[in-house]
């Protein structure tokens, strides 16, 4: 009796564990499941807003090309334009050698010569003092030091 009794005590103890055990595995495979079904759809949530993110930028560039060929067509319509020759004296492209030519006619040749004779070997003068910026102070105290 007292074998079948502990035989009972056992397979009641295997089976009671074995409840227990099979229970405490199927609540920490929901819980591992919850916290991977947060963990997605966190990560899907992050990578939907990078994907915003991603295709705002796309946007404004493209956008931003599209100005930059507009103001680009704008210029080669412009040039294309001023490449075509006149039909009448007034719409003739003004030539650089023309505007070179009266800018050389009307520069003054006085100032060149001018520069020239103005070097002189003696230093500048100090407008302060009216010295020649070599020496401190007044004149007047300068000549009561020569004498």
């Amino acid at each position: 009796m007292d074998i079948v009794s502990i035989i009972i005590g056992l397979v009641i103890g295997l089976a009671i564990g074995f409840i227990v055990a099979w229970q405490w595995q199927s609540a920490q495979a929901k819980k591992k499941s919850l916290n991977l079904t947060r963990s997605e759809r966190e990560l899907k949530t992050m990578l939907a807003q990078q994907a915003q993110h991603h295709i705002e930028a796309s946007r404004e560039s493209i956008e931003a090309m599209q100005l930059r060929l507009e103001q680009l067509s704008a210029n080669i319509q412009q040039y294309e334009s001023s490449l075509q020759v006149g039909t009448e004296e007034t719409d003739k492209v003004s030539f650089f050698g023309e505007h070179a030519g009266m800018f050389l006619r009307n520069s003054t040749k006085d100032k060149a010569s001018n520069d020239a004779s103005n070097v002189s070997d003696a230093p500048p003068r100090d407008f302060a003092n009216n010295g020649s910026g070599l020496f401190v102070g007044s004149v007047i105290k300068n000549e009561s030091a020569n004498k």
